[in-house]
């Protein structure tokens, strides 16, 4: 899972109950250093995945600041699928969450069994 916030981006792996990776970064102010550390940090996340589950993962859910198509395209993976975790609000995500990038992950996690 993938949530990206206007200055912070947070990433977790789960694995049924089991929460395999939680790693939260601050992004730069710059728009292509900030670019630059979102493609990195999803580089590491499917390392630490193919790794730990000795498999490449295949699809990504994401709530951000970007549409789901602009994340995709950041991302510039055609082998992982990028799914929609939460709908953005008509106010937009940032003004939502703000500086909180937990609670996408946390809304995701709610009532998983």
């Amino acid at each position: 899972m993938v949530n990206l916030a206007s200055r912070s981006m947070t990433t977790s792996i789960v694995s049924g109950n089991d929460i395999l990776l939680y790693r939260t970064v601050d992004l730069p102010a710059e728009a292509e250093q900030s670019r630059a550390e979102i493609q990195r940090s999803i580089a590491v996340a499917v390392a630490f995945y193919e790794d730990a589950l000795s498999v490449r993962p295949h699809r990504f859910l994401y709530s951000g600041v970007l549409s789901t198509r602009e994340f995709a395209e950041l991302l510039d993976d055609a082998e992982l699928a990028i799914g929609e975790l939460a709908t953005r609000p008509e106010i937009g995500i940032a003004s939502a969450l703000g500086n909180a990038p937990i609670a996408g992950v946390t809304g995701a996690l709610a009532g998983t069994n």
